[in-house]
C-alpha cells in the first residue's frame, strides 16, 4: 500500500543526485575553463608566429598575420592583404565565440559575417574539451588548426 511513497521517495533522491551531479560538472567545467583559454591563447600566437617565419606560407599569404592578444578575454588574428579576413575569439567562460569577417577586394567589394560558438564540455574522465557547431571534438591543438588554417585558404 506505501509503494508509491517509496518510489517518491527514490524518485526525490534521484533528481536531488543529478542536480548535485549537475552543479559538480559546472563547477568543474568552470574551473577548467580558464586554464583551457590559456592554453588556446599560446598555442594561437605560436602557432601565427611559426606561420609568419615559414616563406612558402607567407609567399603563398602575401603577408604576415597580425595578432593581437593585450586583452584577457579576447585575441584577433588580422590577415590584412585581400581578401582581409579579421579573426575575434571571445571567452563567456562555458564557450568560445568565433567572430570572422572577411572582405573582398575591387569594384564588388563585398563583406561577410561569420559567427559560431564552440562549446566546452567534459569528457567521461572529467577533463575538459570543446566542441564545434557541427559536433566535431576539439582539444588545443585542433583547436588552433580549426581557427587558422582557413586564413591560409583566403
Amino acid at each position: 500500500m506505501s509503494d508509491w511513497i517509496d518510489e517518491e521517495v527514490d524518485n526525490i533522491g534521484r533528481k536531488q543526485a543529478e542536480l548535485e551531479d549537475q552543479a559538480e560538472r559546472q563547477r568543474a567545467l568552470g574551473q577548467q575553463s580558464a586554464g583551457l583559454w590559456q592554453e588556446l591563447v599560446r598555442g594561437v600566437e605560436a602557432a601565427v608566429n611559426k606561420i609568419n617565419s615559414t616563406q612558402e606560407i607567407l609567399n603563398r599569404l602575401g603577408d604576415k598575420l597580425y595578432y593581437e592578444g593585450g586583452r584577457v578575454d579576447t585575441f584577433k588574428i588580422v590577415k590584412g592583404n585581400f581578401p582581409a579576413v579579421y579573426l575575434t575569439v571571445t571567452t563567456f567562460g562555458r564557450y568560445f565565440q568565433v567572430e570572422r569577417k572577411i572582405v573582398t577586394n575591387g569594384q564588388s567589394r563585398t563583406t561577410k559575417d561569420e559567427r559560431e560558438r564552440i562549446e566546452l564540455d567534459l569528457d567521461s574522465n572529467g577533463r575538459i574539451y570543446m566542441k564545434t557547431e557541427q559536433g566535431e571534438t576539439l582539444h588545443v591543438q585542433d583547436a588552433v588548426k580549426y581557427l587558422l588554417k582557413p586564413l591560409l585558404n583566403y
